[in-house]
């Protein structure tokens, strides 16, 4: 009987072996930047990330118990950063070492392109659609990627020259542990409804790996 580990550690080989082949991500092909490009993808990514707080809104917002709205409200806390800076300020700081005004693209949206709220908007779409049990299973999904995504990203941008401080928004999140939280919750969930885990798991990684792929045409050929 397949249990919810061997289900993870499948799904985990299928899409970091997917994502590696991105060229943006194909570390035997790396991709060499003009400042132009690196700029394009300071403010085109941020748009992949800064608009998750509407996909935790609507997690909590339907979450059933007060554990399940901790594990989102711990999310939150955790990106706020305690005494250290935010998430936020950290991405700032990756902008401002590549001389992005993030300002001015959080107030035009200038880089905000059709797949990218696709993107976004699929999220939120699966959020209002389907039962709870797919909500978390979905919150599930994003959260694991995030150590396999982030590693990826580390990569890229320690090949652009920047300093220490530049990278540390990516270096913090290969170590966050946000998918544990969610853990409980989804075995639960499996153990009653593997297929709603396996659905939400499959849509989370195709629907991250096409944005990858089109996020990689954009920075590499100036077409999204």
């Amino acid at each position: 009987m397949e249990t919810l580990e061997t289900y993870l550690q499948t799904w985990d080989t299928a899409y970091d072996n997917k994502s590696c082949r991105i060229p943006l991500f194909d570390l035997s092909k790396p991709p060499q930047l003009s400042l132009a490009q690196k700029q394009l993808f300071v403010k085109s990514f941020y748009h992949a990330r800064g608009h998750f707080y509407r996909f935790l809104w609507y997690v909590g917002s339907f979450a059933n118990t007060a554990d399940e709205k901790k594990v989102v409200v711990d999310n939150i806390v955790e990106e706020f950063g305690g005494a250290r800076r935010s998430h936020e300020q950290l991405y700032f700081d990756f902008a401002q070492s590549l001389d992005v005004d993030l300002v001015s693209e959080i107030q035009s949206e200038a880089a905000y392109l059709p797949f990218l709220k696709v993107f976004n908007q699929g999220h939120i779409d699966w959020l209002l659609t389907k039962d709870w049990n797919h909500k978390w299973a979905a919150f599930s999904a994003y959260e694991r990627l995030d150590n396999i995504d982030y590693e990826n990203l580390y990569k890229l941008v320690s090949s652009l020259g920047l300093d220490e401080k530049a990278l540390r928004f990516f270096d913090a999140h290969r170590w966050v542990k946000h998918y544990e939280g969610a853990s409980n919750s989804l075995l639960k969930i499996w153990e009653l409804h593997p297929q709603s885990v396996k659905s939400s798991f499959e849509f989370i990684g195709a629907h991250q790996l096409q944005m990858w792929r089109n996020l990689s045409n954009l920075v590499l050929t100036g077409a999204g």
